[in-house]
């Protein structure tokens, strides 16, 4: 009877332990968001594409990190990254996992995602909640200003040249490369666009494309240059 009883208390213990072993698994499956920096701004160069659009399908898709949510999305306004007229955004299946709050058919809003055209474009509700990030709304200003000013004025080489910083700074590196070159036609000898170019280049990964801009840049120093009194 004795021992009956100890097996008995003994089972209860391990249902007792297995629960609690349980239970921070499962707390670890809830959508927790990192929690916010001091600079609400840090970060947002690393989201490639900012967009509002309209929700055109949504489909279950399998793939190497499981079940996810493959959303069509009719763009109805480019905001930062590539100017598409259509664009696919993988996120997770549930809110529990972080996926996209109440996806429905017809629905308007703004999105961020990360990724590439190669790669695919990803998303999930902490992204989600970047597109009220202080910096997006300076951006977008900021953005427009230039391309007003640009379009007035083509050959604008202060705006050309904020733009292209513009786009460094936001991780639009293939829109600096443009407007850095754009300038550096009207204007060879700016160092400072020339590194800029050279820095874009470096984070598409075009490493000799950018050495080649270095270079010629650390010989203009050295190279010499006739004066006013010369014949």
């Amino acid at each position: 009877m004795k021992k009956t009883t100890a097996t008995v208390a003994l089972r209860f213990l391990r249902l007792v332990l297995l629960l609690l072993c349980l239970s921070p698994i499962q707390a670890a499956q809830a959508c927790s968001c990192p929690v916010p920096r001091q600079n609400p701004d840090e970060g947002f160069e690393k989201i490639s594409l900012v967009f509002s659009g309209k929700l055109l399908s949504t489909r279950r898709v399998e793939g190497w990190t499981g079940t996810q949510i493959r959303s069509r999305w009719l763009v109805t306004q480019s905001i930062k990254g590539l100017a598409l007229t259509e664009v696919e955004i993988d996120s997770p299946p549930d809110s529990a996992q972080c996926g996209l709050p109440d996806l429905r058919i017809g629905m308007h809003v703004t999105l961020a995602a990360r990724g590439s055209l190669r790669q695919g474009f990803r998303s999930d509700s902490c992204t989600w909640n970047q597109t009220d990030w202080p910096r997006l709304a300076r951006y977008r200003a900021e953005r427009q200003a230039l391309q007003t000013q640009l379009q007035k004025d083509p050959e604008n080489t202060n705006a050309l040249m904020a733009q292209g910083q513009l786009f460094l700074s936001a991780g639009e590196f293939d829109d600096a490369i443009k407007s850095f070159t754009a300038l550096l036609k009207l204007a060879p000898d700016m160092n400072e666009a020339r590194l800029g170019r050279a820095k874009a280049l470096r984070a598409v990964g075009a490493v000799e494309a950018a050495r080649l801009d270095e270079v010629a840049e650390k010989a203009k120093p050295d190279q010499v240059r006739p004066t006013s009194g010369e014949n």
